[in-house]
């Protein structure tokens, strides 16, 4: 059936010029709201649109300039502050809006009259605390406090340039006060509007735009970056990312939708709003997909800016800039590129992980610089093997708490909750997906660099110097022994000295670790371990007393063979065995 509201937008769109082909019905469903149906085969061609708009009535920065003056907003913090602001007039302003002699809120009343106000939105921002508790420990959840806090401050930013008015003087005194109230007062005022400056209308008209625009350079590719329309009777159209749109703006003045497969009857007819994960869904658009192939988790990595200045420098890491993951309602490919700036670091650099790119190589060269030893000055096999397991760890910390239960009341909508656990799956199956990747690349690696690898299972084996020593300091003649006994790290210590001090025949030892050990030997020595390592230096020369070796044993000694190990070694999470790597630059 369809609904009166729809039927007069339907109706105002085509007295103003709109065309609609006569097989798509809309209709308002129970469970998924407005949805377009066709009611015949339609085998679609790029000169047989299914919708076309004519100009006149899109809401574009045009009509905002006309209303408030060109240029009123140029400091606001969004470059669509002003056309928010006005579709915020045209649904909570009672007053006429009138724009070369037009009143624009008599003109768009029936667009503007349909749009859902307040929870019917779906938007996360009007959850109650309860409900975005839902989303505990995930990306969402952990950056909505700050979401709010941006849309705050671009309201304020927007609203402070009008001229004052007691009104909205009574508005901005939120900026105030908002830090003092809790998320379910906040979200109170929100859905409380009262009049057009205030952040209620604000929000609901931000929440608008992010669930529908569209970007404006599609009608003019000379526009500002970033700027948005909105589409009065096409935004009617629900989401389906394998759909085949075409849109088109032409000489004529009409921007069409044309959905370019092949309609049987009674299907739904989709837009596409782009391959969107399920966080920019459910922010967006106030659902999410199960399953959903397009999802993305971002991760946050806050490093002081020197260090990351020295990444790019040394390693060649690439700064992701502000724009790389701002939250656009749309794609907007065209906006220009810029270098990257301290901002960009010092509020913490964002990543994305997909199932596209598990493991972004940008991501993985900023750990491998972290994972870099002293003397590594370009990207070795050592810290990339080091980097994929302190990524690994990392992930594996935020896939636990995600994996922790939370509390599903059945006090909350069934809608919210079946969208909060979509998303909180799609999240899990992600960081799944990710951890099987990194373990598969450090698989791969160690497979193709066995002849760089070793480990003390391997040394102990053929290394007789080192099986002597061991068996005089601990009683201790096999490798198994070693692991039950727990003193694999030492009988490591005891290889480096050996090797490092002594001329012995028929050495094992990599050449690098005796080289790296009497480098260290012979340099200035300043360490605040040594006082740690004494206690065991001296069990260590008691036990391998009257051996060569026990003149070498030595508190100095073994931090330094700390270090060698520690400069040319990883340490496998799978085993938390130490696997020596030769110095190989990949």
């Amino acid at each position: 059936m369809l609904d009166s509201g729809i039927d007069a937008l339907l109706k105002w769109g085509q007295s103003h010029g709109a065309v609609l082909d006569s097989s798509i019905k809309f209709e308002k469903t129970e469970n998924r709201g407005v949805c377009a149906f066709s009611t015949r085969d339609i085998t679609s061609t790029p000169s047989t649109p299914q919708i076309k708009i004519p100009l006149d009535i899109i809401l574009r920065k045009e009509l905002s300039d006309g209303y408030f003056g060109k240029g009123k907003f140029k400091d606001a913090d969004n470059v669509n502050s002003a056309l928010k602001l006005l579709v915020a007039k045209l649904k909570f302003d009672s007053e006429s809006t009138i724009v070369q002699e037009e009143d624009l809120k008599a003109k768009f009343a029936p667009f503007i009259d349909l749009l859902p106000v307040g929870r019917d939105t779906g938007s996360v921002f009007y959850w109650t605390s309860e409900e975005v508790s839902l989303l505990e420990n995930t990306n969402l959840g952990g950056s909505l406090d700050a979401k709010i806090d941006n849309i705050i401050k671009e309201w304020y930013s927007t609203v402070k340039l009008l001229d004052k008015t007691p009104q909205s003087e009574r508005d901005l005194t939120l900026i105030e006060e908002y830090k003092t109230l809790s998320k379910d007062e906040l979200v109170a005022r929100a859905l409380d509007v009262r009049s057009w400056t205030s952040f209620g209308a604000y929000l609901w008209s931000s929440i608008i735009f992010t669930s529908r625009a569209f970007p404006h350079d599609l009608i003019d590719s000379e526009c500002e970056a970033g700027q948005a329309i909105l589409l009065p009777i096409l935004d009617l159209l629900n989401h389906d990312n394998s759909a085949k749109v075409q849109w088109k703006f032409d000489a004529d003045g009409f921007f069409s939708l044309t959905n370019m497969d092949t309609i049987q009857e009674g299907d739904e007819v989709f837009n596409n709003y782009g391959a969107k994960g399920n966080e920019e869904l459910l922010m967006g658009y106030g659902f999410a997909i199960e399953k959903n192939k397009a999802d993305s988790i971002a991760l946050k990595v806050k490093l002081p800016t020197p260090v990351v200045k020295s990444a790019v420098e040394v390693f060649g890491f690439k700064i992701p800039k502000i724009e790389d993951y701002t939250q656009f309602a749309f794609n907007n490919d065209s906006r220009p590129s810029s270098e990257a700036t301290d901002d960009d670091i010092e509020d913490g650099m964002i990543f994305f992980i997909n199932f596209h790119n598990l493991v972004p190589d940008n991501l993985l060269l900023l750990f491998m610089f972290l994972a870099k030893s002293g003397f590594e000055s370009h990207p070795t096999l050592r810290s990339k093997l080091e980097a994929l397991q302190t990524l690994r760890s990392a992930l594996e910390r935020k896939q636990a708490l995600l994996k922790q239960s939370i509390n599903m009341s059945e006090d909350i909508d069934p809608s919210i909750s079946q969208n909060a656990k979509f998303y909180r799956d799609g999240q899990k199956d992600l960081y799944k997906a990710c951890l099987a990747e990194i373990k598969h690349i450090e698989k791969q690696l160690l497979q193709d660099h066995k002849g760089q690898l070793t480990n003390l299972k391997k040394i102990f084996k053929r290394d007789e110097a080192l099986q002597d020593i061991v068996e005089k300091a601990f009683g201790l003649e096999t490798y198994e022994q070693i692991l039950a006994e727990d003193v694999a790290d030492n009988v490591l210590f005891l290889w480096v000295i050996l090797h490092g001090s002594l001329d012995i025949e028929k050495s094992v030892a990599p050449e690098y670790i005796i080289e790296s050990f009497k480098e260290k030997l012979s340099n200035t020595f300043q360490d605040d371990h040594l006082e740690a390592f004494s206690a065991l230096a001296d069990y260590l020369a008691g036990e391998l007393q009257g051996h060569e070796i026990q003149s070498h044993i030595t508190a100095k000694n073994l931090v330094i063979a700390t270090e060698v190990l520690k400069e040319n070694s990883y340490t496998r999470i799978s085993s938390d065995e130490i696997i020596i790597v030769d110095p190989l630059e990949i």
